[in-house]
């Protein structure tokens, strides 16, 4: 019985460390992406679109899409008479990285995503491309659907919606930091606003994806140092000892490898002691705006993905800490 029960806290361990590595997967690409804020002026669509076109012409441009939402919107169906209150979220630019499917948006202009719960409810089917959803007595056709965390409905900017662009998704090239590309995209068009990033938080979600295997190794070295003390020969012991300790320290080394640490985790020097300090109080505020100001979807359920990711690791830790225990301590 004791054994059947190993098993199976072994076997749970493994299954949500699968589901951890596959969200985690899910948002590593729109974690790769700088989320900028605009803090003083709202952008209308021309405006975007300016700055967008000024953005392709230059060397070092970056890719990007300007947001905005109503929220609170309700929108219908005529054919099945149901109604659903959703968010509405328009954008300017590249919507590729705003939704994905989202580059349908970009050479149809007219038309709209809706996510999957809002389609079946109003047209009874989570495929919806080619219906058509009404909003303030004005015909949308709808070009397909996504998958969602919370009701929303995509569209492109119109001259009618005025300035309700808050913030924008840029694309990053290279390696450098999210918080860099944003505050230089700032400066080029002279806008007010704050850059935000989760690549902490993707890099947790990676690094915690480790824990268990980690685990695993200490508990392989732990049982294999067992063995080569009860082995007879003294060269046996020896030979055992630095077989055990070589592939502990080999697989040890290949999990420090895996580790994610971003470059803001880096202090420029060693000395700098008020630099944990200040980093962790910027990692708050982008947090706090990332989860109070309405985001992106992608950027959304980017975040709603590592944090299953991160609790998901952790259980798997846990179960697997419970299914590697001596058998001793599982004795009542």
């Amino acid at each position: 019985m004791r054994i059947l029960w190993r098993m199976l806290l072994f076997g749970a361990s493994l299954v949500l460390l699968f589901l951890a590595a596959g969200w985690c997967g899910q948002a590593k690409e729109p974690a790769g992406r700088a989320v900028v804020f605009l803090t003083e002026t709202w952008l209308d669509k021309k405006t975007g679109e300016e700055i967008c076109r000024l953005e392709a012409e230059q060397e070092e441009g970056v890719s990007l899409c300007f947001w905005g939402e109503k929220q609170d919107v309700t929108v219908s169906c005529q054919e099945t008479g149901k109604s659903v209150r959703a968010g509405m979220v328009v954008c300017t630019g590249n919507p590729g990285l705003l939704i994905p499917g989202g580059s349908l948006l970009a050479w149809r202009q007219e038309g709209c995503l809706v996510d999957e719960k809002t389609a079946e409810e109003l047209f009874g089917s989570r495929s919806a491309g080619g219906q058509t959803l009404w909003y303030q007595g004005a015909a949308c056709p709808v070009l397909g659907t996504f998958g969602s965390v919370r009701r929303t409905v995509v569209r492109m900017a119109r001259e009618e919606d005025g300035s309700l662009l808050l913030g924008a998704v840029l694309e990053k090239a290279g390696e450098e930091a999210a918080d860099s590309v944003g505050q230089q995209f700032l400066l080029r068009h002279g806008l007010d606003g704050q850059t935000a990033d989760f690549g902490f938080l993707w890099a947790a979600a990676e690094n915690m994806l480790l824990l268990l295997p980690f685990l695993f190794v200490c508990s392989f070295c732990r049982l294999a140092f067992r063995a080569a003390k009860r082995a007879g020969s003294a060269p046996g012991r020896r030979l055992l000892f630095f077989l055990t300790a070589a592939a502990g320290l080999l697989f040890l080394w290949f999990l420090f490898c895996r580790l994610e640490i971003p470059k803001d985790m880096i202090p420029s020097r060693w000395s700098d002691f008020a630099f944990w300090g200040d980093w962790w109080e910027r990692q708050k505020k982008n947090l706090l705006l990332l989860f109070s100001a309405p985001l992106g979807e992608a950027q959304l359920t980017a975040v709603w993905n590592l944090l299953r990711s991160l609790l998901c690791s952790l259980a798997a830790a846990v179960l697997g800490a419970a299914s590697l225990r001596p058998a001793g301590s599982l004795k009542k």
